[in-house]
């Protein structure tokens, strides 16, 4: 072990190669472990105090160096829960057009965008297809953040007060999520 390092030179080699994939058989694989016994030593690695310590202090590193937090995270998908036609496009006329000044948190309600140009003997043309993403997914994962998908059935109670609890807790974020825009 190197002075001050409470890693071995392959065990730091395992905690970079984690923090690249998050997969403990993969960076075991990628630290010279053997193939047979990767999954293994994977997971035992993972249990181990000071590789559990080096990869925490880097994922905090990470984190501060990129400002990603809970709140950053529940923001975005509220964004991208809250997407629609509106916030990238503009009626002009007969269409539709994006708009030309969008933010970049606009932006990221696209799902795909593709401009083709075409010359041909009528001259040349334009074509722009774009989608808003679908925010199914965004909320799906707001709500098991509030714990939604995580009702329990209680004894002895009705579905009408556990379809109460849940529309509590939908008028709860909802609320939140108006007091954040």
């Amino acid at each position: 072990m190197s002075k001050g390092s409470k890693l071995t030179p392959k065990q730091q080699l395992f905690v970079d190669r984690y923090l690249v994939s998050l997969n403990a058989t993969q960076a075991a694989k990628e630290a010279k472990y053997s193939e047979k016994t990767a999954h293994k030593i994977g997971t035992e690695n993972l249990q181990k105090p000071a590789i559990k310590e080096a990869i925490q202090v880097a994922m905090d590193k990470l984190k501060k160096r990129n400002e990603l937090d809970q709140d950053w995270v529940i923001k975005r998908l509220m964004w991208q829960a809250d997407a629609r036609m509106s916030k990238v496009a503009e009626n002009a006329g007969k269409e539709l057009i994006l708009k030309s000044d969008m933010t970049e948190k606009e932006m990221d309600c696209l799902s795909s965008y593709s401009k083709t140009e075409s010359n041909n003997q009528m001259g040349s043309s334009e074509s722009i297809s774009w989608r808003v993403k679908d925010p199914t997914k965004s909320l799906e994962l707001l709500g098991k953040h509030i714990g939604m998908w995580n009702e329990k059935k209680i004894e002895g109670g009705s579905e009408k007060e556990d379809s109460e609890t849940i529309e509590g807790r939908l008028d709860s974020f909802l609320d939140k999520f108006a007091e954040g825009q």
